[in-house]
C-alpha cells in the first residue's frame, strides 16, 4: 500500500519562509527564510529534508525569490536589496550577477532550456539574462524595460497550435544563424515522435503582469509591448493546454480569456467574475481545461472551460475536520493525477483524479485519499524534481511529502507495520505485547524474527531487541550499509551486500 508520509525539513537556520523551488530534475529543495533579524538564508535540502552540505547563501537582509536552472544544479536567488546571485551545486560556487536592480526582486524564473533567466523587481524593472550551457550568467543583460510597476506574474507564450505547416527547412536555417528560439522550435520538431505540442517554457517569448493590471507581451528579441489592461492586480496567468488561449485571473477574481495571436497580441474572448471570496486567492490548472481555485472558502471551485461546467470538491467527509476551517492553497501534480490542498488549520488533504471515472457528476472522478496534520496554517505547497514530491509551507517550518510504499514484515508471531516515515508498530502476539518503536531514519525497509527487529534506509541499520518477559524494547546498536535486502534468524543478521552476504551477530 502507498501513502504519503512528511519528512521535516531540518533547517539549521530557521525562521519564517519567504521562498521555496524544486528543482525540475533532481531531488533538490531551496528554500529560503528570514529569521528575527530580518537576515536572509536560502539552504539546499535533499529529498528527506536533509540539508545538503555547505550548500547555503546569507545575507543581511530577506531573500525574496529562487528558481533552479532546468537541468543544472544551479539556483538563481533573489534578495530584497535587488541582487541576484547564483549556486552552482556541482561546482559548490556562489556567483554574483551585476546589480541592475535597486529594489526587491519580484519575480525570477529560467526558460526551460536555461538559455536565459528573466528578472523583474518592485519597481517594474524587467531584466533578461543570457547564460552559457553551464547556467553561468553573462555581465551584460540582453535587454531591460522599467515597466513602472511591480511584476509578479508570469507565462511562456506558446507556439501556435493552428500552424500546422512548420516551415523546417527555415527554422533549421535561424537556428545555424544563431536564433535560440528556432533552435527551441527545430529541436522540437526533429524529436517529437507523440504529436504533443511543446510547452510553453520552449520559446523564448512570454507575457508578465502585475499589481497595476497591465499584462506585457516580451517578444524573443527582447521587444517589451503592452498587450491588455485586466483593470486589477493580476493573480494568475495560463495557457490553455492545445489551444491559442491565456486565461488571466485577477485579485478581484474576474477571468479574462483571450485569444493570442502569433505576434503575442490578444484578443479578448471572454470576462467573467468568479465565485468566491476575493481574498488570498489560488488558482491553478488541475488537469487540460480544468482551473482549480480556492479563495477563503471551504472548498474547490472547479472550471471546466472546455465544457463549460463547474462543480466543487468539499472538506466534508474529512477526519477532524472543523466548519471554520478553510482552504489556503492548492497544488496538481499532472504525472500522478493528483491534488492536494492544505488548511488554515494545518491539515493536508488529496484528492486522486480518476480519469476513466464515466459517472455524469464530475466531482465524482475525484477519489479523496487519506489526509494527514501537521497543525498550524499552511502557507503554501508545491510539486516538484522528477521524483513528484510535495513541499509543504508552514509558515515556520516546511515538510516535504513522498509517496512510498509502506514497509510491513510479519514472522514468528511477530509483525511490524510502518505507521509514519520514521516509526513503527511492533505486536507479538504470543505475549500480547504492543511496541512502538521510534527511529532515528527514514524507514526503506524492515524486517523481524522472534525476538527482534532490523530497519533500514540504504545507508544505515538499526537492530532492536524485544524483550519478553517484561515487553520492553533494547536497541542493541546500529551501523552503516548501504544494503536494501536483510533478514534475521536466531541472533543473526544477514544483510546482501556487493559480491557477498554478510553475516553479524549481535549477540552480547
Amino acid at each position: 500500500m502507498a501513502v504519503y508520509f512528511d519528512h521535516n525539513v531540518r533547517n539549521p537556520y530557521p525562521g519564517v519562509t519567504t521562498c521555496v523551488a524544486w528543482h525540475g530534475v533532481h531531488p533538490l529543495l531551496a528554500v529560503g527564510t528570514r529569521d528575527d533579524e530580518s537576515e536572509g538564508f536560502i539552504h539546499v535540502f535533499n529529498e528527506e529534508g536533509e540539508a545538503v552540505e555547505d550548500a547555503n547563501i546569507q545575507r543581511a537582509y530577506p531573500v525574496t525569490a529562487c528558481s533552479w536552472h532546468p537541468s543544472r544544479k544551479v539556483v538563481a536567488t533573489g534578495w530584497e536589496s535587488g541582487e541576484i546571485l547564483l549556486w552552482n551545486e556541482h561546482d559548490h560556487e556562489l556567483v554574483e550577477t551585476p546589480h541592475v536592480h535597486k529594489t526587491e526582486i519580484t519575480l525570477l524564473f529560467w526558460t526551460s532550456n536555461g538559455a536565459r533567466l528573466i528578472s523583474a523587481d518592485q519597481n517594474g524593472l524587467l531584466v533578461v539574462w543570457k547564460c552559457d550551457a553551464k547556467g553561468k550568467i553573462q555581465q551584460a543583460p540582453v535587454c531591460q524595460h522599467d515597466l513602472k510597476h511591480s511584476l509578479n506574474q508570469y507565462e511562456f507564450r506558446q507556439p501556435s497550435s493552428q500552424d500546422p505547416n512548420v516551415d523546417i527547412a527555415g527554422l533549421a536555417k535561424a537556428a545555424v544563424s544563431g536564433d535560440e528560439s528556432a533552435l527551441d522550435m527545430f529541436s522540437w520538431h526533429k524529436g517529437n515522435k507523440t504529436g504533443s505540442k511543446p510547452s510553453g517554457a520552449d520559446g523564448l517569448s512570454f507575457y508578465v503582469g502585475g499589481e497595476e493590471g497591465t499584462l506585457y507581451f516580451v517578444a524573443e528579441n527582447g521587444k517589451c509591448t503592452p498587450v491588455a489592461n485586466c483593470e486589477g492586480a493580476i493573480r494568475a496567468i495560463l495557457t490553455h493546454e492545445g489551444k491559442d488561449v491565456l486565461v488571466v485571473v485577477t485579485l478581484s477574481l474576474v477571468m479574462f480569456q483571450y485569444q493570442m495571436g502569433s505576434d503575442g497580441s490578444l484578443t479578448e474572448l471572454m470576462k467573467v467574475k468568479l465565485s468566491g471570496k476575493s481574498q488570498d486567492s489560488c488558482i491553478i490548472w488541475a488537469g487540460k481545461g480544468l482551473l482549480a481555485t480556492v479563495s477563503g472558502e471551504n472548498v474547490i471551485r472547479m472550471w471546466d472551460l472546455e465544457k463549460d461546467d463547474n462543480y466543487i470538491l468539499s472538506l466534508q467527509g474529512v477526519e477532524g475536520y472543523s466548519t471554520h476551517e478553510i482552504l489556503t492553497c492548492i497544488a496538481y501534480c499532472t504525472e500522478k493525477g493528483v491534488l492536494a490542498a492544505g488548511t488554515s488549520e494545518g491539515r493536508i488533504v488529496m484528492w486522486k483524479l480518476n480519469p476513466s471515472y464515466t459517472i455524469q457528476e464530475p466531482d465524482k472522478r475525484w477519489k479523496m485519499l487519506p489526509s494527514s496534520f501537521l497543525d498550524g496554517n499552511i502557507g503554501g505547497m508545491k510539486w516538484g524534481s522528477s521524483k513528484q514530491l510535495l513541499v509543504v509551507d508552514k509558515i515556520t517550518d516546511v515538510f516535504v511529502y513522498q509517496e512510498q510504499q509502506m514497509n510491513s514484515c510479519f514472522k514468528s508471531q511477530v509483525s511490524a507495520i510502518q505507521v509514519a516515515p520514521s516509526q513503527l508498530a511492533v505486536d507479538c502476539f504470543e505475549t500480547s505485547h504492543h511496541h512502538e518503536i521510534k527511529t532515528e531514519i527514514q524507514i526503506k525497509g524492515v524486517t523481524v524474527s522472534k525476538e527482534s527487529v532490523a530497519v533500514w534506509n540504504g545507508k544505515k541499520m538499526y537492530v532492536y531487541e524485544l524483550i519478553r518477559e517484561n515487553g520492553m524494547v533494547k536497541n542493541c546498536g546500529e551501523f552503516f550499509t548501504e544494503s536494501m535486502i536483510a533478514a534475521l534468524y536466531e541472533q543473526n543478521l544477514y544483510t546482501i551486500e556487493p559480491g557477498h552476504i554478510q553475516v553479524r551477530n549481535f549477540q552480547v
